[in-house]
């Protein structure tokens, strides 16, 4: 036994009394090996960061898809993402247990008129089911739209894409989000459509 003392008692003479810390004891290396072991464990940590995904931009691209009757044009907005990274935006087994939502592209549209566009695709949906797009109360106008991507695996891009009709014959900015359960998020990148 480690620090073990010999104890005197009243009845049973001398005891040996102490012993390992169970708690230590169970869930530690013994004190000789817990460096090595501590060494060990950050190199793997190390390792497994390097693996984890990572989100970078890829192109975006932006098509006139067709022209209407007076001012108005349809636009296919094509925004790209890759994960640099090893590992998948989620595992396939977190998804099978609800644990993790698919990647989604979220684009918000800056204009001073809420009559100069309309999304065509993704279509919106009724308030009253599941929505893929998150309302403004005040004015009932979509604070952004969401398309989802699926899950992106280690190495691979993903692609959404976005129609959008453009009023007046002016072009409209806006930004673009990606949002990930796991590799966290893409901050935003400005487009034009135009």
């Amino acid at each position: 036994m480690e620090n073990g003392t010999l104890v005197n008692h009243v009845i049973h003479d001398s005891v040996e009394a102490g012993g390992f810390h169970p708690k230590f004891f169970s869930q530690n290396p013994p004190p000789a090996h817990l460096e090595k072991w501590a060494s060990n464990q950050a190199l793997f940590n190390k390792e497994l960061i390097r693996h984890l995904p990572r989100l970078e931009w890829e192109e975006f691209s932006v098509k006139k898809v067709k022209k209407h009757r007076g001012d108005s044009v349809d636009y296919d907005l094509t925004i790209r993402f890759r994960n640099a990274g090893k590992l998948p935006t989620a595992l396939s087994q977190a998804h099978l247990v609800k644990m993790v939502k698919p990647d989604e592209v979220r684009i918000k549209i800056m204009s001073d008129s809420a009559l100069s566009y309309r999304v065509i695709e993704p279509a919106p949906v009724s308030r009253r089911r599941e929505s893929m797009m998150m309302f403004d109360e005040d004015n009932r106008r979509p604070e952004y739209i969401t398309a989802t991507a699926g899950y992106t695996p280690g190495g691979a891009t993903a692609e959404v894409h976005f129609i959008i009709r453009v009023f007046e014959g002016t072009g409209i900015k806006g930004t673009a989000t990606v949002i990930t359960t796991r590799a966290g998020i893409l901050q935003e990148k400005e487009f034009t459509l135009r």
